[in-house]
């Protein structure tokens, strides 16, 4: 028995230094330079360092902080190991723009390992790769176009959800002028009915117990624990067995399966939905939502080809996940950190308020896309607040396609790479100041219109950039004008008097997707029969 496990052991060593050998002589091979980085014991690299500095910083450890100091010490493009990985962390503005538009063609390709696999098969829009990726990339952009994503029906939909929202929170004060309140469930549920009706035609109401268990799964799917780390420091390790190791783990197993098979479920009650037996092979059918436009698609494909071709039932689900799972958690977090930096600086809130009073009247409406040019410090606020906190830091990982050279370093097929967004907004050589709230850098110093900066990347450049920008967007003016119109925001009595417990909210949360930390706001209604509106 210990002879057999000693040789298993003496094997996966030997195999282990055959790797590594393999990978030296790959990087030897390249035209260009390896990325500068820090070293690291063989088959650890920098995961000591990395415990180390968790170990050190406790509860105010975050990963993108430890990784844009690593980006400061070497440079744009910087390698390092975790575990037997190699990553490639690209940081600033010109690597990013080499990578993904001056590279494009070999960058923008997802992480290709055994976990992600597991989880998604490689198909659906965030994760899929190559020829299947651009089909349906086309697809959704024409589909999305189709249904008026950039026109008035989308508008609507904002609006009317921006009025269920406001009546929630106005609910949740209880006839009290004013009260703390933790508004962050209540934002996630208006932004998932704004998605749910592009997808599906449909909303719940904000008490739904269905709507609340799957807020409860989007949360988990944006958060890593350590096994999920070790999957992808070691992508060899075997999945089902490492899963079983951590509830952590086997949490996050669960709510992908739960939010794919609720995706399932309101695909195939679209599909019962329409009662016309003709709709589905009718070719001048119109769809209501997303879901249509795919159903409708796969009858055409089946016309023409005899087959569905890529347009199969399970692309769509998937599909439909990542819109879901993409379209929520960004802007929902988005909007929560704009309402805490409105509590921050009180005169700047006071100057969106007014603004947007003079915008829409005080015989009130939704902020909508036609007072966008009468908002240029709102939409300089929503700019601001976007590249100081960076709701998905680190982009989504990535890989080439191919060996492709950044800045004369060689980025390698097998190595994970990185999107430094939080660095790249945290460049002083764009953004003075880089650390200071400064909407005013978003303000033509001429004309006093609000200006989009191309060193501004929260929703990512390239052929993989968000796919609902545009709707975000919306979602972020309307929602955010909106609640400053009614309501005042401020920071509760902890986090005034604890600048330790300030701090905490402001580095955010762990995982994917950044979000704010746990906290309630001190809710104050606005009296619009006053002409002042604020105090």
């Amino acid at each position: 028995m210990l002879l057999e496990f000693a040789l298993s052991l003496s094997f996966l060593l030997l195999l282990l230094l055959l790797l590594l050998q393999k990978q030296q002589r790959q990087l030897r091979l390249s035209s260009g330079r390896t990325p500068p980085g820090p070293g690291g014991p063989p088959f650890l690299g920098q995961l000591p360092a990395f415990f180390a500095k968790a170990l050190r910083f406790g509860r105010r450890f975050r990963f993108h902080l430890y990784l844009q100091g690593l980006s400061r010490r070497f440079g744009p493009v910087t390698a390092f190991r975790l575990g037997t990985q190699r990553f490639v962390l690209i940081s600033g503005h010109a690597a990013l723009r080499e990578a993904l538009i001056g590279r494009g063609d070999a960058f923008g390709y997802r992480m290709d390992t055994p976990f992600f696999r597991y989880l998604s098969r490689k198909r659906g829009l965030a994760m899929s790769d190559g020829p299947l990726w651009a089909e349906h990339r086309r697809f959704a952009v024409r589909a999305f176009r189709r249904l008026g994503l950039g026109g008035p029906q989308a508008e609507a939909l904002i609006e009317a959800e921006c009025r269920s929202l406001l009546d929630a929170l106005a609910d949740a004060l209880d006839g009290r002028a004013s009260a703390k309140v933790d508004a962050s469930d209540l934002i996630t549920r208006a932004i998932v009915n704004v998605i749910s009706q592009l997808l599906f035609s449909t909303r719940a109401d904000y008490s739904d117990s269905e709507l609340s268990e799957y807020v409860s799964h989007l949360s988990t799917l944006t958060h890593g624990d350590f096994v999920t780390l070790l999957i992808t420091c070691y992508p060899w390790l075997p999945i089902r067995p490492m899963l079983a190791l951590s509830s952590g783990a086997r949490a996050l197993d669960r709510s992908n399966n739960w939010v794919l098979e609720f995706m399932r479920t309101r695909v195939e009650a679209v599909r019962a939905g329409r009662l016309d037996p003709n709709f589905w092979t009718d070719p001048d059918s119109q769809p209501a939502n997303y879901v249509e436009a795919y159903l409708l698609e796969q009858q055409r494909q089946l016309r023409e080809t005899g087959s569905v071709g890529t347009f199969d039932d399970y692309q769509l689900y998937r599909s439909a996940y990542d819109i879901y799972l993409g379209g929520t958690e960004t802007s929902a977090n988005s909007l929560r950190w704009l309402l805490l930096m409105a509590a921050l600086h009180p005169d700047m809130q006071r100057r969106c308020r007014l603004e947007v009073a003079a915008a829409i009247g005080t015989d009130w409406r939704p902020v909508s896309m036609a007072d966008r040019e009468k908002l240029p410090f709102t939409r300089a606020f929503i700019e601001e607040t976007l590249r100081l906190v960076v709701p998905l830091p680190l982009g989504v990982n990535s890989r080439v396609v191919r060996a492709t050279e950044v800045l004369g370093c060689t980025v390698e097929p097998s190595d994970f790479v990185m999107l430094n967004l939080f660095a790249t907004h945290r460049d002083p050589e764009h953004f003075p100041e880089p650390e200071r709230f400064n909407p005013e850098r978003f303000i033509e110093p001429e004309s006093g219109r609000c200006r989009r900066l191309d060193q501004a990347v929260s929703f990512g450049i390239g052929r993989r950039a968000c796919l609902g920008e545009q709707l975000a967007q919306r979602e972020l003016l309307t929602l955010f004008g909106s609640l400053l119109s009614r309501f005042r925001f401020e920071l509760g009595d902890a986090e005034k008097a604890e600048p330790e417990r300030l701090e905490e909210l402001m580095l955010g949360s762990i995982g994917l997707i950044r979000a704010p930390g746990d906290h309630r706001l001190r809710i104050t209604r606005v009296d619009w029969s006053d002409e002042k509106i604020d105090d």
